[in-house]
């Protein structure tokens, strides 16, 4: 019986192409987990920055009104249906309309001795991020700055 002589190699080539196949499929699937997680982080901080903006936005409107809102905020638009925008690049830097990536809304209505206000922070491509809905009494708001002390100059 003739007996053949055979090397190692194709075992070592079968391991190695094991080892590349189960490297690979790792590899792809820490891929795909890094890239979940950047998204999540990515809206966790749209989250975040959007419930500020909208939060000072209605304190804003609260206390001082549609007008102090647009005094606070001189980089509003106010629209045709008479919502006022504020638009936002990915890094929430306020700039126009032409490249944002974040559009805030504020839609104000008086009814009744009262102010309804509807804040919406949404991406441009329709979105929602947050939104909230705020209202208050209009004669306590005009109370509040009526009894705002006025200053005293010139007294010593």
């Amino acid at each position: 019986m003739k007996r053949k002589n055979v090397s190692g190699s194709g075992l070592f080539l079968l391991e190695m192409m094991l080892s590349i196949l189960f490297f690979s499929i790792s590899a792809a699937v820490c891929v795909q987990v890094y890239a979940k997680a950047h998204l999540r982080s990515r809206e966790a901080k749209d989250l975040n920055l959007a419930v500020t903006c909208v939060s000072s936005a209605a304190e804003v409107l609260l206390h001082e009104g549609a007008e102090g809102l647009r005094e606070q905020f001189p980089d509003l638009i106010e629209e045709e249906n008479g919502t006022l925008c504020m638009f936002y690049d990915e890094d929430w830097l306020p700039l126009g309309t032409e490249e944002a990536y974040v559009r805030v809304s504020v839609s104000v209505r008086e009814q009744e001795e009262m102010l309804y206000g509807e804040l919406q922070a949404s991406r441009m491509d329709g979105t929602e991020i947050y939104s909230l809905d705020v209202r208050t009494y209009l004669p306590v708001m005009m109370e509040k700055s009526l009894d705002a002390p006025e200053e005293k100059g010139g007294q010593t």
